[in-house]
This record gives C-alpha cells, sequence and structure tokens, in this order.
C-alpha cells in the first residue's frame, strides 16, 4: 500500500477522533444548559453581544459597549463554575483535548506551507513496517558480521568479508533511493547466507526515510494472484506500484499454471516499465531461474541496464 493511503487512514482517524471529543463537550455543554437556565440565559446573552460587536466591525450596528461584553463574559463564568462544580465536573471537561502540541491533531503543521506534521509520519511508518511484515530487530542497525566465517576457501573474500560488501552495497542502494541508476537487484545465494536480513534491513531503511515497501516470500505472488481471481482484491494492484517490493525465496513457490509466471510477469514487467524498485533474493542459480520461469520472464530478472546481481557463497550460519 502507498504511503499516501496510510496518511489518510491516520488524518481520517485523526478527525473522527476530534469529532467524538467535540461530540463530548458539547454534550456535557447542552446537559448544563438545559439543566440550569439562568446559565442558559446568560450564554445567550454574551453570544448576543458577541454578535454585535461583530455587526458593528462590519458596519452594521453601532458599537456595543466593552464593559457589558466583559460583564456579560464574568457573569456567564461565575455561574458556569458553580453549575459544574454543582455536576461533579471540571472545566477541563469542557476542553476539547488535543494530543499533539504540534498540530493541534489537525495532522498538519505550517503556517504559509502546510506538511505532515512528525506525529502523522510515524504513525504512518509503524503502519508500513507492520504490513511489510517484516523482523523488528533485522535492520542495518542490528547487522552483525560476526555470524559469518572469516575464513576465504575458493573464494577471494570471506564468508564475512563478502556479506560486509553486499551490506555496504545495499545500504549505499537505500540512501540513493528512490534516484538508483539501476532499479533492480537479484541476490542468488545459498540457505542461510543472509539474504533474507539483508531484504528485512533494506525494507526497514526505506520505510523510515517514508516510502512504502513490501516485503514477500514469492508464494505471495501466487497468494495475490487467487485473492484477485476470487475475492476481487487489489493486492496484485499494490504489488505493482508499491515503492520498493522485496521478493525473497525466489523459485520456492509452488507453480500454477497460467497464474504464476503470468501473475510475476505482470507485476514485474509494469513495475520496470514505471521505475519502480524491485530487490529479489533466491536459492536458483541463473540457468535454474531460466528454467523454472522461461526467457521472457529471466529477461525481465536479468535485464543488464535495470539490473544488479550479487553472488552469495559459504555456508549456513544457522548451522554454525
Amino acid at each position: 500500500m502507498l504511503p499516501g493511503v496510510y496518511i489518510q487512514r491516520v488524518l481520517d482517524k485523526y478527525s473522527e477522533k476530534m469529532d467524538k471529543r467535540r461530540q463530548r463537550v458539547d454534550h456535557l455543554t447542552a446537559m448544563l444548559l438545559d439543566k440550569y437556565p439562568e446559565l442558559k440565559k446568560a450564554r445567550q446573552e454574551l453570544s448576543a453581544a458577541k454578535r454585535k460587536s461583530i455587526s458593528h466591525r462590519l458596519g452594521e450596528d453601532e458599537a456595543p459597549k466593552e464593559e457589558s461584553i466583559r460583564i456579560a463574559e464574568t457573569y456567564y463564568h461565575q455561574l458556569f463554575t458553580e453549575a459544574i462544580k454543582d455536576c461533579g465536573l471540571k472545566a477541563e471537561d469542557f476542553v476539547v483535548k488535543e494530543d499533539c502540541v504540534a498540530c493541534h491533531d489537525t495532522g498538519y503543521v505550517g503556517e504559509e506551507k502546510k506538511y505532515y506534521c512528525p506525529c502523522v509520519l510515524n504513525q504512518v511508518s509503524a503502519m508500513m513496517l507492520q504490513s511489510a511484515n517484516l523482523h523488528r530487530d533485522k535492520t542495518f542497525e542490528h547487522f552483525d558480521s560476526s555470524l559469518f566465517p572469516d575464513n576465504s576457501a575458493n573464494t577471494k573474500l570471506s564468508q564475512r568479508a563478502m556479506m560486509e560488501k553486499l551490506r555496504k552495497i545495499t545500504q549505499q542502494w537505500i540512501e540513493a533511493f528512490p534516484d538508483n541508476e539501476k532499479r533492480q537487484m537479484l541476490i542468488i545465494g545459498g540457505t542461510g547466507l543472509g539474504k533474507s536480513f539483508l531484504l528485512n534491513c533494506m525494507a526497514h531503511a526505506v520505510i523510515s526515510r517514508g516510502h512504502s515497501a513490501i516485503l514477500m516470500t514469492s508464494n505471495g505472488i501466487n497468494e495475490a494472484a487467487f485473492k484477485s481471481i476470487n475475492e476481487r482484491s487489489d493486492m496484485l494492484e499494490t504489488l505493482r506500484n508499491t515503492e520498493l517490493l522485496l521478493i525473497d525465496d525466489l523459485g520456492a513457490e509452488p507453480l500454477y499454471n497460467n497464474i504464476t509466471v503470468k501473475a510475476f510477469f505482470n507485476v514485474l514487467d509494469y513495475r520496470i516499465e514505471h521505475g519502480l524498485h524491485t530487490v529479489l533474493a533466491t536459492n536458483l542459480e541463473l540457468s535454474e531461474i531460466e528454467q523454472t520461469y522461461g526467457q521472457r520472464m529471466f529477461s525481465r530478472l536479468t535485464h543488464k541496464q535495470n539490473t544488479t546481481i550479487y553472488r552469495l557463497t559459504g555456508v549456513d550460519v544457522r548451522r554454525l
């Protein structure tokens, strides 16, 4: 889902919350006025004096005496204080409470130019993190290269150095987002080499920068395709349009005739055509990807002008 949808949800929630609080204050006020007729009359007289003052400023009436308005206000507040005390209420019960002092729960800050308040953006980030299916602790800040062996058997770099290098590359790629020259990344390697961890790190980082991201396994494409058929879900549309789509375990999903590859191709082709960013991780070798998905899909996954391919080798750190 795109950030704008989440922002609107937050703004709608703010509006609904403030409406309920105003309604509560209005209800308490109406109750007091009904119970205390003298208070109601004092309020009406104060309102009439204020209306007359406004009419004078508009050139419609003679100016009311300022003293009369002050007296009316003092009398009304005196009766109001006595009434709420008699009912066991407090003055703050008649104030519409606000949670954010910066935006007063409007969601916006700024005078000449309006901006979304940090309180809105923080909630949007939290909502996107939750919907992106992320692990809370799998972030660049929690990256620990010491988990990977530091020996190099048949490669120039040790497994640890290889992972540190790819961590730096992916972090720089996110820092450049969304102005990356190549907007698709394919990470190839066996199980337990840290591919899923890196995808989580990238999703966390891009969402913290205010962009939308979805992390899912490749089987999520199947689920989205079936939902679009059976439930008229808009999940495939969401996958097409999210700013960063991260697909883990490419090739692990069951292949359904005329569904899996077709849905996958349509999502990927749309994203490439519209300059959107996609990161994929797989245990498959390039030849296996082509054999599994066909040449047409393979060309979208490995297009040199749009895709950077990285390889990880080593042992499964989960077994160390």
